[in-house]
């Protein structure tokens, strides 16, 4: 197990080691990251058990054997001493897809546990707490993740890696649109399944308001925002009118088809 200590905020007792954002894809995550990292009291999170990254991410906290392997101990704890903040806390996103790959790590590290896995995470990373971020217009949602995908261009401190004009794909959208639905699902049955109540926000709140939406994941978990200190982020929304008229398009041609 990680090693964690009792913390003392400016008046407030430290009631959490890690924190846990729990999203899908284009619901703002990176956004309430970028916030929550400008507090300088809720670490750095990030999507640090990303499969696709960890390897670069390796490499970067220098954990990286000459064979190009690390031990996802080393990992995990390097992670933690570069991303947390000076209070301890250490912050962490993860998406559903992912969620199952770090348990199967998690278990490998510690494999005489025998608890569930609401008890293997807290014997990794402390006392949890879980924030879930999902998105009202699922459609919106799914429409934001296929023009992604399309250019490979996710967050506007991002360059397209296409200067192609976004294509509308029924099916695309469609697939997306379900893809989307189950996994909101699917975390809804895990946290019904470890018995927890997450702070729950929706894409829509934080982009109205994302300074008070990172105010009360602070207050929910029970961190003081240091005087002074202003919190910001450099993203910006990237939807546009083309996104609208996709979203028009697929209501009108699933009209058709129901």
């Amino acid at each position: 197990m990680l090693s964690f200590g009792l913390c003392y905020g400016s008046g407030r007792i430290q009631l959490i080691d890690t924190y846990i954002l729990c999203a899908t894809p284009r619901t703002g995550s990176t956004l309430l990251c970028e916030y929550l990292t400008s507090t300088q009291v809720a670490g750095k999170p990030h999507s640090f058990f990303r499969s696709q990254d960890m390897l670069w991410r390796a490499r970067q906290l220098k954990v990286l054997q000459n064979d190009d392997s690390y031990d996802f101990h080393d990992y995990l704890t390097a992670t933690r001493e570069f991303t947390s903040s000076n209070n301890g806390v250490f912050g962490l996103r993860i998406m559903w897809e992912t969620l199952a790959e770090l348990l199967e790590q998690l278990q490998s590290v510690y494999p005489e546990f025998e608890g569930g896995q609401l008890a293997l995470l807290e014997h990794t990373f402390g006392r949890i707490k879980f924030v879930y971020l999902h998105r009202e217009d699922v459609l919106g949602q799914a429409v934001s993740l296929w023009r992604a995908q399309q250019a490979n261009y996710w967050h506007s401190t991002e360059e397209a890696s296409s200067n192609r004009p976004p294509e509308y794909d029924f099916s695309e959208i469609a697939s997306r649109v379900e893809m989307l639905r189950h996994q909101n699902n699917q975390w809804r049955d895990w946290f019904d399944k470890i018995c927890i109540d997450p702070l729950e926000f929706c894409y829509e709140e934080l982009a109205a308001d994302p300074a008070s939406c990172t105010k009360s994941v602070l207050n929910y978990l029970h961190l003081d925002l240091p005087a002074g200190v202003q919190l910001n982020a450099p993203n910006q929304r990237l939807a546009d009118h083309t996104t609208l008229l996709f979203k028009q398009r697929f209501e009108r041609e699933n009209r058709a088809v129901i």
